[in-house]
């Protein structure tokens, strides 16, 4: 979610951008319309990223929840890096590990400690 308000942060940086250099006559009306036009798109996706993101209101119930952590852990070979990411900061506050080996492999690492919300 912070990579994606940062975004929208640079797509207003641009936008005022391409609005001075429209001002001062640096590119033409055809030219400014097309530009804000891919900035309206790009902050509309990024929008639509951030909503899909936030956490819906609505209560799950405890059989549900269950049966939600029961497929994570069947699924999990199937989650991408970043889904596998987003997962456990949804469910942990603190992860410690310990490296056990000199090399930088995942087998080189031991989890000490996991508390979760």
């Amino acid at each position: 979610m912070d990579i994606l308000n940062k975004e929208l942060k640079d797509i207003d940086k641009r936008r005022k951008k391409w609005q001075y250099a429209w001002v001062n006559d640096m590119i033409n009306d055809e030219d400014f319309s097309l530009r804000m036009e891919e900035e309206n798109n790009k902050e509309e996706d990024i929008n639509k990223q951030l909503s899909s993101l936030q956490p819906s209101s609505e209560k799950i119930n405890t059989e549900d929840l269950s049966e939600i952590l029961r497929d994570i852990k069947s699924n999990w070979y199937q989650l991408d890096t970043l889904e596998k990411k987003m997962l456990l900061q949804m469910f942990t506050k603190k992860i410690a590990i310990d490296r056990v080996g000199n090399q930088i492999k995942p087998d080189c690492l031991e989890i000490k400690e996991v508390q979760f919300f």
